[in-house]
């Protein structure tokens, strides 16, 4: 357990570092700073709130792209509406922006650009993380019906193969599970013969 978690802080260190090395690249090859894996064609940028609505609307319009709304729905940029909470790309910040930039400009070229302005707090790529699934519960090596290993006693391997299964699929939140449960209990009377 400790292994992944000192493995998870290294890879966010190096992950946080392509990110300063990625976000500080002024070359003018559009690969040079994709050095991390990044989402294609997608920045997110963070206006200064202080600044006009219509400012920000006139700005995302020049980027010729489109907002990506938290529900996934693809807006376009030059149409933003401050005060539609449909449009926002998060709920909780409506001056961060999450936008497709059509392949045709890059993402260099328009990170370039928008860095530039001085009501941008900031402007990066949509870096994609990953993160160790395994539970950091110090109460997880008891839980042998998830992942039994062996010297634990009983029967090796005797586990539904937690670990592994969650390095390939971790679920959805569109799944649904009900737990249906009527609330009333089922009580037996035996009776008993009693002897003198």
């Amino acid at each position: 357990m400790f292994k992944h978690i000192r493995i998870s802080g290294v890879v966010l260190f190096v992950f946080a570092a392509f990110s300063l090395i990625g976000g500080t690249s002024n070359s003018g090859q559009e690969g040079s700073i994709l050095a991390v894996e990044a989402v294609p064609n997608e920045i997110l940028i963070k206006f200064n709130p202080a600044i006009s609505a219509a400012l920000v609307r006139q700005e995302l319009g020049s980027l010729q792209g489109s907002i990506i709304s938290y529900h996934g729905r693809e807006i376009v940029a030059g149409a933003w509406i401050e005060s539609n909470e449909d449009e926002r790309s998060f709920l909780g910040d409506p001056y961060l922006f999450h936008v497709r930039i059509p392949a045709s400009i890059g993402v260099e070229r328009t990170l370039s650009l928008i860095r530039s302005r001085p009501w941008v707090e900031y402007a990066e790529l949509n870096f994609i993380g990953h993160i160790d699934v395994m539970p950091n519960d110090t109460n997880f090596p008891l839980q042998w019906g998830l992942n039994h290993e062996v010297g634990q006693g009983g029967t090796p391997d005797a586990d539904i193969d937690g670990p592994e299964a969650w390095e390939i699929d971790t679920g959805s939140s569109e799944v649904i599970v009900a737990i249906l449960d009527t609330g009333a209990t089922a009580t037996s009377r035996r009776n008993t013969a009693r002897t003198a």
